[in-house]
């Protein structure tokens, strides 16, 4: 979970004011944290566009500085200092005000991107015909129906090499390989399946947006999403998730 000191530490950075040690700490959480890293780079952007909306301003240059000051006294006075409350100047005051709306800013950003959790949520799949004994695909509906997607996986893939060749088995096996983080394999399934003349060629279009929305692919899933007709039953969802990824 990202930390107030954190945000702190990605200003620091950004306003050249922090330390060599701190600098190479947080290079090195940055390479080994993935979280971390995509929420610098998100603060990065929005510090940069406010730079670039309001950089060529005097007083908007002042206070950065004044922001920079900020970060400053911070890693000066923070290790190995009692706890504590000081005074700080009006300056410092406006200052922090300002760390706080760009923090605002951020996470407002943050919180507006969609993730694939958002929209990732299965009803329970029922594959096998009722009358036939197959064991295999009665335990790959078991398998994916309980979450186990590694197990479903496996046995739709056995299922695809025996020859069965429909769309439904294969649309879920894609399913099962994009929870895996398998999306080579799960893209070229779900793209098939886009460019065949089934039925549910549009669902695969809506879990193919899915699977670049878990990539962080945000314009690739955008232009499959366009691709939905209002005629198809997923359009409405396509276009909600369309709006949040403008």
């Amino acid at each position: 979970m990202m930390e107030e000191r954190d945000y702190i530490l990605f200003e620091a950075y950004l306003s050249g004011v922090i330390s060599p040690e701190e600098k190479e700490k947080l290079k090195m959480r940055l390479e080994k944290d993935g979280e971390l890293k995509a929420s610098f780079e998100l603060y990065k952007e929005t510090s940069a566009h406010l730079e670039n909306r309001f950089g060529k301003e005097k007083d908007t240059i002042a206070f950065r500085e004044k922001v920079s000051g900020i970060s400053e006294v911070y890693f000066r006075d923070a290790p190995g200092r009692k706890k504590g409350f000081r005074k700080l100047r009006p300056w410092q005051m406006v200052a922090a005000a300002g760390v706080l709306v760009i923090l605002g800013i951020f996470l407002s950003r943050r919180m507006s991107v969609p993730s694939y959790d958002d929209y990732a949520g299965y009803p329970e799949i029922s594959l096998a015909v009722r009358g036939e004994s197959n064991t295999v695909l009665l335990q790959a509906e078991t398998a994916f129906n309980n979450g186990d997607y590694g197990e479903a996986a496996t046995l739709l893939g056995e299922i695809v090499k025996g020859g069965n060749t429909n769309p439904e088995i294969q649309l879920y096996r894609a399913i099962s390989l994009v929870e895996l983080n398998r999306f080579g394999e799960a893209d070229a399934v779900l793209d098939r399946l886009m460019d065949s003349g089934s039925v549910i060629r549009y669902d695969a279009m809506w879990y193919a947006a899915l699977s670049k929305l878990k990539q962080k692919d945000f314009s690739a899933s955008a232009d499959i999403l366009e691709r939905i007709p209002e005629s198809a039953d997923r359009y409405k969802r396509a276009q909600k998730l369309l709006k949040r990824l403008e």
